[in-house]
């Protein structure tokens, strides 16, 4: 990848049913933690509930699998029982556009589980985002600029916070949404730190230990549209190799 691009980050599976997802991945072999969701009260003086979207991860030291589902009103029996319910604490100035962020973000999640269950989300590991993030402006690619979160790290880590730097690149068609383009979320987000990560679980029964691929199928006469898209969010060219029983494929890794 480009110098700005060094590996996947992330790769995510949109779910309806967080609980058998989580099964099903165990049973392939993962460790799965239990899922995390944002939470706040919906009237004064209540306990919070959570809302927006839950996810959970199965890590590797340089990169993770997620499994995200929304969060419905009403809906919150659906969520294992073991959740972890994260309070949205941040200043009365800023909550109500946190608020608005996570709201876009299950609408995105439910706008692909309209289309299918699977994976929607791919985000590239940057060492320098910002860097990155000039260049695809200067390429003309709509993003909503590098976001900054703060989390709290698992025990273990030798910092309290992990900090989570990123961007979500937007749809070039006008009245796309936000944070997405045809195939669903794809950016770019900082390197792990390898102490923050080291202290997550990593040793899954299966063996497995880093994602090194995604494959992104399209219609013949969508190729050259998608080619000259990864293209660019990875600032390199994409080579043509042939895959097995098929004609030629454009595939940028």
């Amino acid at each position: 990848m480009g110098h700005d691009t060094a590996r996947i980050h992330h790769v995510g599976h949109i779910v309806e049913d967080m609980a058998e997802a989580i099964g099903l991945y165990e049973r392939l072999g993962f460790r799965v933690p239990p899922p995390s969701c944002p939470a706040m009260s919906r009237h004064e003086g209540g306990e919070p509930e959570p809302f927006g979207a839950a996810n959970t991860h199965a890590d590797f030291p340089r990169s993770f699998l997620e499994l995200a589902t929304r969060v419905k009103d009403g809906d919150t029996g659906r969520l294992p029982a073991d959740t972890h319910l994260v309070p949205l604490e941040a200043p009365p100035e800023v909550l109500p556009l946190l608020v608005e962020r996570i709201g876009e973000t299950s609408a995105n999640l439910a706008a692909c589980l309209d289309r299918f269950q699977g994976l929607h989300i791919l985000m590239l590991s940057s060492p320098a985002i910002d860097a990155a993030a000039a260049r695809l402006t200067a390429a003309g690619v709509r993003h909503g600029g590098v976001n900054t979160v703060r989390r709290a790290a698992p025990e273990g880590a030798k910092t309290p916070v992990e900090t989570v730097r990123y961007l979500e690149i937007d749809a070039q068609e006008p009245g796309g949404r936000p944070g997405t383009v045809p195939e669903g979320r794809v950016g770019l987000v900082a390197d792990l730190d390898p102490d923050i990560q080291g202290a997550r679980l990593l040793d899954h029964p299966n063996g497995a230990a880093d994602l090194v691929e995604a494959m992104l199928c399209v219609e013949d006469q969508d190729l050259p549209a998608a080619q000259h898209r990864y293209t660019t969010y990875l600032g390199r060219p994409a080579p043509r190799r042939a895959l097995p029983g098929s004609s030629t494929s454009t595939a940028p890794r």
